[in-house]
C-alpha cells in the first residue's frame, strides 16, 4: 500500500492505495470534523466467510 498525504499539518488528508482487499481507504481532518471512506475490492463467495 503507498500513502499520500495532501493538505497541511492543521487540516491533514491522509491516502493510501493499493493492497491485496483494500483499493483505497482515506482520513480526513478539519475543524471540528473529521471524515473516513474506504472502498474495497470485490471478491466472489460469501462475505461473512471472508
Amino acid at each position: 500500500m503507498t500513502i499520500d498525504r495532501w493538505g497541511s499539518t492543521a487540516h491533514p488528508t491522509l491516502v493510501g492505495c493499493g493492497g491485496a482487499a483494500t483499493h483505497s481507504i482515506s482520513l480526513s481532518v478539519a475543524d471540528d470534523q473529521y471524515g473516513v471512506r474506504a472502498l474495497s475490492r470485490c471478491f466472489p463467495g460469501d462475505p461473512d466467510e471472508l
